[in-house]
């Protein structure tokens, strides 16, 4: 291990710099627009490090101390854009050393660093307006294919996912789930979807995947906060008369008493409920909410 030294400038700047400008070397050949290779690590196992994030994440620290600080700076602003976007950086590695080296330039001509960096945020947001009003939203079905093609660099799962994506909408739900051959299928399911859950896991069943399955349901929509367990009675001596054996119950909000109700084995024996959450809409929104259930 080298020996732990202090430096000054300039070697500290040109050691930011070599840094900066050998990360940025590893993830450029990333940057599209169409997909290589960029490291094969094990040829008898490859590692297909041909994401700059993946890239940026499997690099731990270089081997030149001074040269790992600019490294490490880089490869944090890398990664923080890989989390926010889960795109775009292998262009934010080279618009980052572009900028710093272009503002070295501007430094060393005499100019106070703290007024470019001022300037450079009183850019930011003409620029950001800018690329707001460049925007083209994908409306054709051959438009969201090659969005896809861009991801997954596999034609006919690209034209398969463009159709998916201009059938279902923006705002419809997608599962994508392991199949038992090399060919891929796929399905629409007609239904209404949104984040909520089972108001209990007792009525859970299916072992890990946690899921609950009603064949031939009766469905009860109501904005109902149901507080106590006789409100439940007349709905459930309904459901006996007319022979029903399983009911989903979409209820703007059920109490612990309620939902003892529905658990008791007594009744579930006879009638299996599922009473599922709807918390996840804003109040505002709740009544168009129940109109597409």
């Amino acid at each position: 291990m080298p020996k732990p030294k202090v430096i000054h400038q300039p070697q500290t700047g040109r050691a930011l710099r070599r840094g900066f400008a050998r990360l940025t070397q590893a993830v450029a050949p990333t940057l599209g627009p169409l997909p290589r290779r960029a490291v094969a690590q094990n040829l008898e196992k490859l590692e297909l490090l041909d994401d700059g994030g993946l890239i940026a994440r499997r690099i731990i620290a270089l081997p030149a101390q001074d040269e790992d600080v600019g490294a490490m700076l880089l490869r944090q602003v890398m990664w923080r854009m890989h989390q926010h976007a889960g795109d775009g950086v292998a262009a934010t590695a080279v618009l980052y050393e572009a900028i710093y080296n272009e503002g070295l330039r501007f430094i060393a001509a005499g100019v106070d660093p703290m007024r470019l960096r001022g300037r450079l945020m009183e850019l930011l947001p003409g620029l950001s307006e800018r690329l707001t009003a460049d925007t083209r939203f994908l409306s054709t079905e051959h438009e969201l294919s090659a969005a896809a093609f861009s991801v997954c660099y596999d034609e006919e799962m690209a034209r398969i996912l463009g159709e998916i994506m201009y059938t279902v909408g923006p705002h419809a739900q997608v599962d994508v789930r392991e199949g038992h051959g090399r060919g891929m299928e796929y399905n629409y399911v007609a239904g209404c979807y949104w984040k909520g859950g089972a108001q209990s896991k007792e009525m859970l069943r299916g072992g890990h995947r946690q899921v609950a399955e009603l064949h031939d349901a009766a469905i009860l929509v109501t904005d109902m906060e149901i507080e106590e367990p006789a409100e439940l009675v007349p709905l459930m001596q309904l459901a006996l008369r007319r022979g029903i054996k399983e009911l989903l119950l979409i209820v703007a909000s059920i109490s612990d008493k309620g939902l003892s109700v529905v658990l008791d084995k007594r009744i579930s024996d006879k009638i299996r409920t599922v009473v599922a959450k709807i918390d996840e809409f804003h109040p505002g929104d709740l009544h168009q909410a129940h109109g597409d259930i």
